[in-house]
């Protein structure tokens, strides 16, 4: 209801100016649906990857251990979407560089922010599992409430280290996709098709730690994969430009 308001009230005159401007040799269809379907497919995917979680914990292990659990990974996965909030902003920046054939500009620009943003995601983690150590090992009452909440420091430090290449792979699929194009399909479905195996056998052993594992297994590859992916595109489009140019 807020963001209706925001479209029909605040920010309406933007929105009908829109209606004015001449699409030129611009077309929905051809140039962004490719793009659309393959992101909504890999994100259904990839949200059915980390839903059997908490509910086979809670099926097999009742609901104290499912919501450690969900705690823990809730205020991690936030944490996850303030370090990728930082990239995010600026993705548009990215595809207008390199729109303007500025594509070294470009490179520039999202490698320091994935810097800056991956040190952002560290230090928030670094601050969250340190608190949870500090607060096992305060003796007070209140203290002793927080800590039965949220999983023990050790599996904390595993989940925050899987949460890393969890967050390279979004900044290099997000870069990619900034060129108006989607390859990432094919080792996004692959990833999260592995994730979802892994870590409903994980949860059903009641093992958190291997739920971590498992996320460092599958994501550690997909990130490098999709790195050399980058790097193998931008190689390419620098040639093709370079051609045009000759």
């Amino acid at each position: 209801a807020w963001e209706a308001r925001l479209i029909l009230s605040r920010y309406r005159p933007f929105f009908a100016q829109l209606d004015r401007q001449s699409t030129g040799d611009f077309d929905w269809r051809r140039d962004i649906w490719p793009l659309q379907w393959r992101i909504g497919i890999q994100s259904v995917v990839q949200f059915l990857a980390f839903l059997p979680i908490v509910p086979v914990l809670f099926d097999t292990h009742g609901p104290e251990l499912a919501g450690r659990y969900g705690m823990t990974w809730q205020v991690m996965s936030s944490l996850l979407m303030v370090a990728y909030a930082y990239l995010r902003t600026r993705s548009p920046d990215f595809g207008r560089l390199i729109a303007e054939r500025r594509r070294s500009e470009s490179n520039a620009m999202f490698k320091h922010v994935v810097l800056g943003s991956t040190a952002l995601l560290a230090g928030l983690l670094s601050l969250f599992c340190g608190g949870i150590l500090v607060v096992n090992q305060l003796p007070w009452e209140v203290t002793e409430r927080i800590s039965e909440r949220f999983l023990t420091p050790q599996t904390c430090l595993w989940f925050a280290a899987a949460l890393i290449p969890i967050h390279l792979m979004q900044c290099f699929a997000m870069y990619i996709r900034s060129q108006r194009f989607d390859p990432i399909w094919r080792v996004s479905l692959p990833c999260h098709l592995t994730l979802a195996i892994l870590v409903y056998f994980a949860a059903k052993s009641g093992q958190l730690e291997w739920i971590a594992y498992s996320m460092l297994i599958v994501f550690t590859p997909s990130t490098l994969v999709l790195g050399m992916m980058s790097r193998w595109y931008n190689r390419h489009f620098v040639a093709l430009e370079s051609a045009e140019s000759i």
